[in-house]
């Protein structure tokens, strides 16, 4: 997050959604321990936001990445920095959150 933690706007005029994700992670006990999740969303620009549990209204600036970094290359830095990254809206038969796999397709770099 922010240092701040001030709020942005979604998509201002002129970006775009890139990506989406649901995420979660399991903090040390060293942190405190515990659990939170809650929705990544990358622009086009390369900044990524968060919204905490399932509140979708309020986001957060947590960093910029290249705009023409991979998806696949910012959901490994997502996933070295702890976060479990899942489909945005998929359940499984089950009812449980779907892994998020990246894929090579020409969507995956932004024109």
């Amino acid at each position: 997050m922010s240092a701040d933690h001030d709020e942005v706007e979604k998509l201002p005029p002129g970006t775009s959604e890139r990506q989406r994700w649901r995420w979660s992670m399991d903090f040390d006990e060293d942190f405190g321990g515990g659990f939170a999740f809650g929705t990544l969303l990358l622009r086009d620009d390369g900044q990524l936001l968060c919204a905490h549990g399932d509140d979708v209204s309020h986001w957060f600036a947590l960093r910029t990445y290249p705009p023409t970094l991979a998806l696949v290359d910012v959901a490994a830095d997502l996933t070295a920095r702890g976060y479990d990254l899942y489909e945005p809206d998929r359940l499984d038969d089950r009812g449980s959150v779907i892994p998020w796999k990246p894929s090579r397709t020409l969507q995956d770099r932004p024109s």
